[in-house]
């Protein structure tokens, strides 16, 4: 979704269990989504939003590997978790002069943030259950202008969402995960002999 002038996509009144996948909200005029009673994101990112791209309005909400990049109102608020039960995984947020992360529900202490992270928490947060914060103190993007919101190795910016994720390992197994904050993923290194395999077939199938 690019420039729409009204919100891009409402969940108020959905059916339980309505989506996003991997979906892009970039040059909104109002906030791109609404969440509605146990609907969720994935892998989704906004990008120059007015009043930013995630707010919950209902109970049950969910966010995983989500990013709000530069929210342009001075009001604007990258998520809104005003929906109790809301839960943010693995999400981050990053310019912007509004509020990274807001809280508008009155039942206080009841939205959760695992492994988020943004310029700062906020006074809002005091009403969330938050673990594993991660506070930037510089650009996380490779190139926000140039639309490229893979994580720089930049100190205090892309470098602390890496490999930050949950989950890290699992109880009673000797397993260790490196997901990065976000929901755009580290390449991993490329084994060339697996890629000439599947070159060849490629070749075979196209012949």
């Amino acid at each position: 979704f690019d420039g729409c002038t009204t919100r891009a996509v409402s969940f108020s009144n959905s059916v339980a269990g309505s989506a996003l996948i991997g979906c892009t909200f970039i040059n909104m005029a109002a906030t791109a989504c609404s969440f509605g009673t146990s609907t969720f994101a994935i892998g989704c990112i906004g990008y120059n939003n007015a009043t930013g791209t995630f707010l919950s309005t209902a109970d049950g909400v969910l966010w995983i590997n989500c990013i709000d990049a530069n929210p342009t109102g001075g009001s604007a608020e990258g998520f809104n978790l005003g929906g109790a039960a809301t839960i943010a995984i693995n999400c981050f947020t990053y310019g912007g002069a509004g509020t990274a992360w807001a809280n508008t529900t009155t039942a206080l202490g009841t939205s959760f943030m695992f492994n988020c992270g943004g310029p700062s928490k906020d006074a809002d947060t005091a009403a969330y259950c938050i673990e594993g914060f991660v506070t930037l103190t510089a650009d996380p993007f490779t190139n926000a202008a140039g639309l490229d919101f893979s994580l720089n190795n930049v100190a205090g910016g892309g470098a602390l969402l890496k490999a930050a994720g949950v989950p890290e390992t699992w109880q009673g197994l000797s397993t260790t995960s490196y997901i990065d904050i976000g929901a755009v993923q580290t390449q991993a290194a490329v084994d060339t002999d697996r890629a000439a395999q599947l070159i060849s077939s490629q070749s075979l199938v196209s012949a």
